[in-house]
């Protein structure tokens, strides 16, 4: 802890939008906030667009939806990346979250050197505890290492790793809760435990509640604003950058240099992601 500097309080505020979460940063920065919190969405986290079938019925939910450079520029339009630091909730694609910020810090003119932040980056503790990972360990390592290293060059002042302990604690009551779950499970299966219209006492007539409707409008805008870009942008060079990235994967090469390339000429998060699947597979 830096004695000289009072704690830096970070609270979360990023959900919904693009559009709506910047609202919320210039509220807060306002406020006197210089420090802001960017938590992303389950299919941002994962490496899927939000026009993706995986993302249905969860963009813009837990977190904002982020799927190109276009959106980081709304995300912080207005704010100036080099004065204040921003902290991302972010790991199996804390690679393209950082090269989202470090493309747009450029077309601000921003100096590398000030910027300041970090993301979380702590991909083994997604294996133990939340499971938001894609790629086997042993890729995901070599991801998080040439952040390391990209960054210890580019942008020495951020913060490339934050690990969670909270997660760790997490994980050992959910398997507390599972255990005990299960335990239930088996005395209700055998009868030794009664619960009423489960295992005894059952109505004869099934009773089907109303299904639960989910608000999927955010996905709707996001896939919009996503058939727009990808009309407006060079899809052969989009095409050779997503070759040269992938080129890079399979080799010794930092990706992080071509991933930043990739993303400022407007190469999706999904597109970087699934490119890195071809090489790396997924982890089941």
């Amino acid at each position: 802890m830096d004695r000289d500097k009072l704690p830096t309080l970070l609270q979360t505020s990023a959900s919904g939008t693009a559009e709506e979460t910047n609202k919320r940063y210039h509220y807060l920065l306002s406020q006197g906030v210089t420090a802001l919190s960017l938590d992303l969405d389950i299919p941002t986290r994962k490496g899927y667009d939000s026009d993706h079938l995986s993302s249905e019925g969860k963009v813009g939910k837990a977190g904002v939806a982020i799927d190109s450079l276009h959106d980081m520029d709304i995300l912080f339009h207005g704010i100036e990346l080099e004065k204040i630091s921003i902290s991302m909730n972010i790991n199996a694609t804390g690679f393209i979250l950082l090269a989202f910020y470090v493309a747009l810090a450029k077309k601000q003119g921003a100096d590398l050197l000030k910027l300041t932040g970090g993301i979380q980056n702590d991909i083994l503790k997604e294996y133990v505890t939340r499971r938001s990972y894609i790629y086997p360990p042993k890729a995901s390592m070599r991801i998080v290492t040439d952040i390391l290293e990209w960054c210890s060059k580019e942008v020495p002042q951020w913060n490339t790793l934050s690990m969670s302990g909270y997660n760790i604690a997490q994980d050992f009551i959910q398997d507390e809760i599972a255990s005990g779950a299960c335990q239930v499970k088996k005395k209700i299966e055998s009868g030794e435990k009664i619960i009423v219209g489960v295992n005894k006492f059952q109505s004869e007539k099934e009773e089907l509640s109303p299904d639960l409707p989910i608000d999927d409008s955010i996905r709707s805008w996001q896939t919009e604003k996503l058939g727009l870009l990808k009309k407006q942008r060079d899809p052969a060079k989009v095409d050779n950058l997503l070759q040269a990235l992938n080129d890079a994967a399979a080799s010794d090469e930092n990706i992080m240099p071509s991933v930043i390339e990739a993303v400022e000429n407007y190469c999706t998060l999904g597109e970087i992601a699934d490119t890195l699947r071809e090489i790396y597979g997924e982890h089941k």
